[in-house]
């Protein structure tokens, strides 16, 4: 009797796209599938192109693991986002007009970790083109330019950064996974198929090419070498599989599949082989990315600064209220708070390294103090029925408040930390 190769032992880090909790978001969870975890929170109900719900969608890591970038509709459009690896600091990269509908999208890392290639339709809404950024978003720059009605989708960097490849949809015609210089030049065909070829991604050692392709009736995952040569179909399943990605060190592929009746998240030997299931839900899980860290690292995105100072407010942009940080002349804007309460009425401290807060149900509220980047969110005060509007004193060590008790507000102060507090009025 012949038995299945074992899957290769699993490691590091995989982000990837659920809907679990209502909306597509971004999680983080071990290789061999434990401890998922929500990292991002986006609700927007409907955006004003096309009336698209609020979803974010196709993580990719950094090279050293220390960051995730992706695609969000969260402000009504498709835009680049960064975050760390945790969840934190969530930073909008391109800034494209919502009444215009351009669509920044499909964010990928050079292997330098200082640029992101990504795919735009903002030279025309008829197009989509290659372009390239810095990883602050500054500087981006067209790689492709291509007649009305061809799409250049899907770009991920070679792992020496000498090459890009993509795909590419010309009218009508099915799409195929093209190749080009990191600089835009000598675009080459790898695939010539009637049906679909798309989602194409790089081994480590820059030898292989995995993707999808439609040519044998479904979606199925095949590879190829570099150059378009030897390519191979790996699954052979009756629902869609699609999405894929090496892991770090090579011997394994993970992708999306709806082979047990909706999409999950699945691994496989690299040569196709042994196929397991990593999430399991009635909900769809998918937009796989693999990295080789195996524990969070610190956090690499710090709150934004400007010559202008920064801003602390509260909005409903996602759907509830929660703290935003922002610079000075309305860039930036960074998301601090994540919880289901509503968070409100923040004071940043002179030095600007903590924010008081409010958090809880109307008329039930507690205030709260974090780290200006939204880590470390403690609550200080307890008493009933609640406390409003804190404030902190000049030198960052006390907070003066409002206490409302025994049907009268009155002004308390305390320590930063809580203690102390004592009644002014």
């Amino acid at each position: 009797v012949l038995l299945p190769c074992p899957v290769q032992a699993q490691s590091g880090k995989i982000a990837f796209r659920s809907n679990r909790d209502g909306n597509d978001e971004i999680y983080l969870m071990d290789a061999n599938g434990s401890n998922p975890t929500r990292l991002t929170r986006s609700t927007r109900a409907v955006s004003v192109a096309g009336g698209i719900a609020s979803r974010d969608e196709k993580p990719v890591f950094s090279p050293d693991g220390r960051m995730i970038a992706f695609t969000s509709w969260r402000d009504g459009n498709a835009e680049i986002y960064v975050m760390n690896t945790n969840g934190t600091c969530q930073q909008r990269l391109t800034y494209g007009v919502e009444s215009a509908a351009i669509v920044d999208r499909d964010p990928a890392f050079s292997p330098d970790g200082r640029r992101i290639v990504f795919s735009s339709t903002r030279a025309g809404s008829q197009n989509s083109e290659i372009y390239v950024m810095n990883v602050d978003g500054t500087d981006p720059t067209r790689l492709t330019t291509t007649a009305n009605n061809v799409l250049d989708i899907e770009p991920a960097f070679s792992p020496d950064g000498q090459h890009i490849v993509f795909t590419r949809k010309v009218g009508s015609a099915a799409t195929d996974i093209y190749r080009m210089n990191s600089d835009g030049s000598n675009v080459v065909q790898l695939t010539t198929n009637t049906a679909i070829d798309d989602g194409p991604s790089y081994s480590p050692d820059g030898t292989r090419i995995v993707f999808c392709s439609m040519r044998d009736g479904n979606d199925e995952i095949y590879v190829m070498g570099a150059d378009g040569s030897n390519q191979t179909r790996l699954t052979n399943a009756t629902g869609d599989d699609y999405d894929p990605v090496f892991s770090p060190n090579g011997a394994s592929i993970s992708f999306t599949s709806s082979r047990d009746g909706n999409n999950e998240v699945y691994v496989m030997n690299s040569n196709g082989t042994n196929p397991v299931r990593l999430t399991n839900n009635t909900f769809s899980d998918g937009d796989v990315a693999w990295t080789s860290i195996t524990a969070i690292p610190a956090p690499v995105l710090q709150p934004p600064v400007s010559p202008y100072g920064r801003i602390a407010f509260q909005s409903e942009r996602d759907g509830d209220l929660e703290i935003y940080l922002m610079t000075g002349d309305g860039l930036n804007h960074t998301r601090l708070t994540d919880d289901p309460l509503r968070d409100t009425k923040p004071s940043i401290s002179r030095d600007g390294r903590r924010i008081a807060f409010l958090r809880g149900a109307f008329q039930q509220e507690a205030i709260w103090v974090m780290n200006a980047d939204g880590t470390g969110q403690t609550k200080i005060t307890t008493a009933a029925p609640y406390q409003t509007d804190p404030c902190f004193s000049p030198d960052g060590t006390k907070i003066v408040y409002a206490d409302y008790a025994s049907g009268s507000t009155d002004v308390w102060i305390m320590n930063a930390d809580g203690t102390s507090k004592t009644r002014l009025t």
